[in-house]
């Protein structure tokens, strides 16, 4: 509803109920960058990476912000870096370290990174709708072979258009093929199928901005 400082105040209240400074860092991230706190937004998202070094959408959120403000592009190299040192390699994002990867012009390790998330994750996928989604979200995402992403995603969404998961694709495929106003509704769409998940609310405010102000929901 536009109030940035009611829902900041209710996030901290309910971080106080569950007795953990840490908890909703995702939601207190997005309050942040509502109310103009683009460095406070990249505190909670680093703290959350911390706690979740598999968290994908911290990393996108994070490198998204860090592309705006240079001077923390470093920061955000080595938090990478040391989050991916705890993990398994099979339980890497490589899809949101694909985008990373292009977000901090590294076109190369991209494309290395997306040959090997469709081997580990598109070719085991359980059925042929999910394996398309899943190619086009990693093409999407490396920023590479984009019509054949498109071709693939709309695919996958005659099989079953109202899934967020699939609008959500298509949303990223357009925003790269440069049509934001496609790409908003797509995440509108996805938003509202899958009202109680975060990611989708974040992505369609994103792309929303990216289109225009005129077009910003609440």
């Amino acid at each position: 509803q536009g109030k940035p400082g009611e829902a900041g105040a209710s996030v901290r209240a309910a971080a106080r109920l569950r007795e953990n400074p840490d908890a909703f860092l995702h939601r207190k991230a997005l309050i942040a960058l509502m109310e103009g706190d683009a460095y406070a937004a990249v505190s909670h998202l680093r703290r959350r990476l911390h706690h979740y070094p598999t968290d994908g959408h911290s990393l996108w959120a994070y490198a998204l912000l860090a592309m705006q403000l240079p001077e923390l592009q470093n920061t955000f190299v080595n938090d990478q870096a040391q989050a991916f040192e705890r993990l398994h390699p099979d339980s890497l994002p490589l899809d949101f370290i694909a985008v990373s990867h292009r977000l901090m012009g590294q076109s190369d390790q991209a494309q290395s990174t997306l040959e090997e998330g469709l081997l580990r994750d598109c070719a085991q996928a359980d059925n042929e709708a999910a394996r398309m989604n899943c190619e086009a979200w990693y093409l999407a995402m490396a920023g590479l072979e984009l019509p054949r992403a498109l071709e693939s995603i709309e695919s996958a969404l005659k099989s079953d258009s109202h899934r967020p998961d699939f609008l959500d694709t298509l949303a990223i495929v357009q925003e790269q093929l440069g049509d934001l106003r496609a790409a908003e509704e797509a995440s509108l769409q996805a938003a509202r199928y899958s009202p109680d998940t975060l990611y989708h609310l974040w992505q369609h405010r994103r792309l929303a901005s990216l289109a225009g102000p005129e077009r910003s929901a609440p």
